[in-house]
């Protein structure tokens, strides 16, 4: 996979200490991390492509720059609150369209002129509503041992 540098730049949209090499020492844009250039244009392949060997031609880098730069703490840092950053939108709009699908499945299993889509819908419903039990309980459980434990709850 192949990006542009404005799809680089796009999809990285956190802020990142960069060394500036006509100065020589880092441009402080977050306490967190401190990366080259190269580093920093490379995050984007790391974050997209499907395996080493697509990340590693995408990024222009060699297979032992890359685990270089996988052992480099800062960098796996980064890599790793960028993921998240990801994950977390993905989820967000998971949610947001939620409604939306339950209002589709609902609207399936009640109006529409096979049975057998009613019946799949209806059967995907229930094992929503099977899945959303079980993570209550789930969620009660650990609260139970958080309580015992005399820990705050974390859910």
């Amino acid at each position: 996979m192949h990006l542009r540098k404005s799809e680089i730049t796009n999809s990285i949209p956190f802020s990142i200490q960069v060394k500036n090499k006509s100065m020589n020492h880092p441009i402080p844009i977050s306490n967190e991390t401190v990366l080259t250039e190269r580093q920093i244009k490379s995050l984007a392949h790391f974050l997209h492509c499907g395996s080493i060997e697509e990340t590693c031609r995408g990024a222009r880098i060699s297979k032992t720059t890359y685990y270089e730069w996988m052992q480099n703490p800062f960098f796996k840092t980064e890599l790793k609150r960028l993921r998240n950053a990801i994950l977390d939108e993905a989820v967000d709009r998971l949610r947001s369209n939620a409604a939306k699908a339950v209002t589709k499945l609902i609207n399936l299993m009640e109006n529409s002129s096979s049975e057998n889509v009613q019946r799949m819908a209806a059967n995907d419903v229930l094992e929503h509503l099977k899945y959303m039990t079980l993570r209550e309980d789930v969620v009660e459980k650990i609260n139970e041992l958080y309580e015992k434990a005399g820990l705050p709850s974390k859910y």
